[in-house]
């Protein structure tokens, strides 16, 4: 489940890479090049691509989970696993990357020369009440001002304020997910990754060199006030509470891994770290083979650097013209 500003597009370039490497059948959007399937938790059939399997191995587009509807898609053995990140880095990150001051009425006006972000976070309550959300379809479901993260993960809004549906929807997302990963310990997150799967360390390699302009959004230095966070945490209870969950679980689970999890975090942060620099060298025909201790040795090639680079708006094609030689097959073998 790919969750808003929460590093998803990391990850999910790590899943089509993976997907196109084994010939496995990736969900696709119907429109070309739409970076979400489905809108406010229902997927229909007109919503993606027809499937040459019948089913999709691989579902990494954005959408809003739907339990019941994502059962139904889905294989029963699919491994179910999304990103979070800490809510008010992840506030600040979607201001810069969607402008978001345009759904606010009078909020840009109100900001002036400041940051109109630390003008809402003086009384999100006040601006929430002001929000007019984007009339555009395409829109509809990647622009939001509250509890974003539970919202992705399913939660209605009309149990923003309620407590127990807040924990009952946790315990759901944690029975029915293999992994939460957390942005602020993404490598980690990434060794889980892959121990969960069964991958290799060459299946989990991710640009950690030149990351877009745009995924450094948020990243940028306010003078947020302690009143501030305490506003934004009371009007967010439902993501904080969801965050703090599976930040604790990640630590717990990081410790039952044993002893081996820090020496396979500290091989797999230097492979990267060398894979990622030779991806970005001046060598114009790259050709390295990269031992590792988990998995079998793999080249690092050109081919294999245009792969790990690769974001969705180009696999677009790649992927829709796997889908066509998945169909030949199988109608002349």
């Amino acid at each position: 489940m790919k969750v808003h500003k929460c590093g998803s597009t990391t990850v999910q370039k790590v899943f089509l890479r993976y997907g196109h490497k084994h010939r496995l059948t990736v969900a696709l959007p119907r429109e070309r090049d739409r970076p979400s399937i489905g809108t406010a938790g229902v997927i229909t059939k007109r919503d993606y691509l027809a499937l040459p399997r019948g089913y999709p191995n691989i579902f990494a587009h954005h959408a809003i989970y739907n339990r019941t509807g994502f059962h139904k898609l889905m294989p029963k053995n699919t491994k179910y696993v999304a990103i979070l990140r800490e809510p008010l880095s992840r506030l600040r990150s979607s201001f810069k990357y969607f402008k978001m001051e345009r759904y606010f009425i009078g909020l840009r006006e109100a900001a002036g020369s400041k940051p109109p972000v630390l003008t809402y976070l003086e009384d999100p309550k006040r601006w929430d009440k002001l929000y007019r959300p984007s009339t555009r379809k395409d829109f509809v479901d990647h622009i939001c001002n509250r509890n974003c993260m539970a919202r992705d993960l399913g939660l209605k809004e009309k149990d923003y304020e309620n407590k127990t549906a807040i924990e009952n929807f946790i315990r759901n997302i944690e029975r029915d997910f293999s992994l939460v990963m957390i942005l602020e310990q993404f490598d980690q997150s990434m060794v889980l990754l892959r121990r969960r799967m069964c991958w290799s360390v060459e299946d989990i390699m991710y640009d950690s060199v030149q990351p877009s302009k745009r995924s450094n959004y948020g990243k940028t230095q306010y003078n947020i006030t302690d009143r501030m966070r305490q506003n934004f945490i009371e009007h967010n209870y439902a993501d904080y509470l969801l965050y703090n969950h599976f930040k604790e679980a990640i630590a717990r689970q990081i410790t039952k891994e044993g002893a081996g999890f820090q020496k396979e975090l500290q091989n797999y942060q230097k492979t990267n770290k060398v894979v990622s620099k030779i991806c970005h060298s001046r060598v114009k025909n790259p050709n390295y083979v990269v031992r590792s201790s988990k998995g079998p040795i793999f080249r690092v090639d050109k081919l294999f650097c245009d792969q790990m680079k690769t974001e969705r708006q180009r696999w677009d094609p790649v992927l829709r013209r796997d889908y066509t030689r998945s169909i030949f097959n199988r109608f002349s073998g």
